[in-house]
């Protein structure tokens, strides 16, 4: 079987030519709309398509056919307020000595997907291991430079990317796998291929930008370099993706004519959540239930809405699928931040109305998410019992005290009052007190307090843990046991 690769060997020196960058640049800030694909698929090169498009001074559009959702990102400054910003990939695993290239991708008011590449503020929390550029033309280049761990984070006026997470490594791969592995495509679509990679040391992480990608029927569907798959004709198609003498098993893909097959049928098999330290966490899994792969649609999440959302409102957090293929399901999680603990919730999938559907009244679901409580971290002290007893003119007092927390309570004063009528302040001495030794978290104490007979016939007594509040504790309810009615 012939494959036609993209790309360069991931193992080759890398190089960029710095004039067709530089068109490349004006160019995006003169129309913004630059297409790869597109040039890829006219057969025109680089230099003259961008040198036509600037000369013309005119967006280099999607081609006609080219179906909504399925282009590049625009590469122009938002017209619009961004409602979130993503970062492809979200974790990569880098060789030594080798550069990759991040993304950064916004999403507008009116759901259009735009290149915040050159914009966005990047920033390495480890440079020493992987240095991230903001330099002109260069933005976004991820270069290695020593083993280890690093979190790549972004920014753009108040909004921020999730951290991506960067493991650099001298090891060996030992596998490479793509996802997804089986693909069904209407002509016209487009989707972007996954390739992940283990390597001997255990590190593992996506490979996308690095590796060579392969279509043995390029007639059929296309790829890019970044596993950028385009549906270009009727028919089936392998494609694989390759590093050194590593691949990955092929990729099976069947492209065909709308009107062939029954549409997809979206739906949510699964939904939960919960408010966590100020954020609200959702989970829900969707699932295709129709005969076609749905592509290129959004899942949104809506917090106590005032009427049922429809396609096209705006909620407070969202989702993208790329693919999802018939019979299959996929679990998204999406997040918001909050002040409240309840909300009524209503997950819409579908939310921008893209994905056309056997039945389109089953995409509106609801639940309710609470706050949970917060872990409990800590000392935690509490007088569990009090026995008392009497001999001859002396009366005994037994106080068990018990640190239910999950780290030891320093030394503390436990206190006893014979006999008063309120509960006991913090800071107030008993009538007898005792310092206590640090105690370890599960552990009890037991200590005995002895007293002449009071002449109070029958005692109101009182028995305070930890009276000069001097450890920190998760539970203060728990540190007082009284009143306890005591007969002399």
């Amino acid at each position: 079987m012939d494959f036609f690769r993209v790309g360069s060997h991931p193992h080759a020196t890398q190089s960029r030519d710095r004039s067709d960058v530089n068109v490349m640049t004006l160019l995006q800030y003169a129309s913004g709309t630059f297409v790869t694909e597109t040039v890829l698929e006219t057969g025109m090169s680089l230099r003259t398509h961008l040198i036509a498009c600037l000369v013309a001074f005119a967006a280099c559009t999607p081609a006609a056919d080219q179906k909504p959702g399925t282009e590049e990102p625009s590469a122009a400054e938002p017209s619009t307020s961004l409602l979130g910003l993503i970062v492809q990939p979200e974790s990569v695993v880098l060789p030594l000595g080798h550069t990759t290239q991040l993304h950064a991708i916004g999403l507008d008011s009116e759901r259009a997907r735009v290149d915040m590449t050159h914009l966005v503020n990047w920033q390495s929390e480890a440079p020493e291991i992987a240095t991230i550029s903001s330099a002109l033309d260069v933005e976004g280049l991820l270069e290695s430079r020593a083993p280890g761990t690093t979190y790549i984070s972004t920014s753009w006026e108040d909004l921020e990317g999730d951290p991506v997470r960067v493991d650099v490594t001298d090891a060996e791969l030992e596998q490479l796998t793509v996802s997804p592995d089986n693909i069904q495509l209407v002509v016209g679509d487009a989707i972007t291929l996954t390739a992940f990679g283990r390597f001997s040391d255990g590190a593992s992480g996506e490979l996308s930008a690095q590796v060579l990608w392969e279509t043995d029927n390029p007639s059929v569907a296309r790829i890019s370099e970044r596993g950028r798959v385009r549906a270009h004709g009727t028919g089936h198609a392998q494609l694989r993706a390759s590093w050194g003498d590593q691949e990955s098993a092929p990729v099976s893909v069947e492209v065909v004519e709308p009107e062939t097959i029954e549409p997809a049928d979206l739906g949510l098999t699964a939904l939960s959540g919960q408010i966590d330290d100020g954020r609200a966490h959702v989970t829900a899994t969707i699932v295709n239930r129709g005969a076609s792969s749905a592509t290129n649609f959004f899942v949104e999440v809506y917090a106590d809405p005032q009427t049922t959302p429809e396609p096209g409102d705006i909620g407070q957090s969202w989702a993208w699928v790329e693919y999802l293929g018939p019979d299959a399901s996929k679990t998204v999680e999406m997040s918001f931040v909050t002040s409240a603990t309840e909300h009524e919730l209503v997950v819409l999938v579908d939310s921008s109305d893209t994905v056309t559907e056997i039945d389109e009244d089953d995409n509106t679901f609801f639940t309710t998410i609470t706050e949970t409580a917060p872990p409990r971290s800590g000392p935690d002290l509490s007088v569990d019992r009090l026995s008392t007893y009497t001999a001859w003119d002396t009366l005994y007092y037994e106080v068990e005290v018990t640190n239910h927390g999950t780290e030891t309570a320093d030394w503390f004063f436990l206190d006893v009052w014979v006999d008063r009528s309120s509960p006991p302040a913090i800071g107030e001495d008993g009538d007898m007190y005792v310092s206590m030794s640090p105690l370890a978290a599960g552990d009890t104490a037991v200590y005995t307090f002895s007293t002449t007979l009071p002449s109070c016939d029958p005692c109101t007594s009182w028995v305070l843990a930890d009276s000069y509040d001097g450890v920190p504790e998760f539970d203060e309810t728990n540190n007082t046991l009284g009143p306890r009615t005591v007969w002399p």
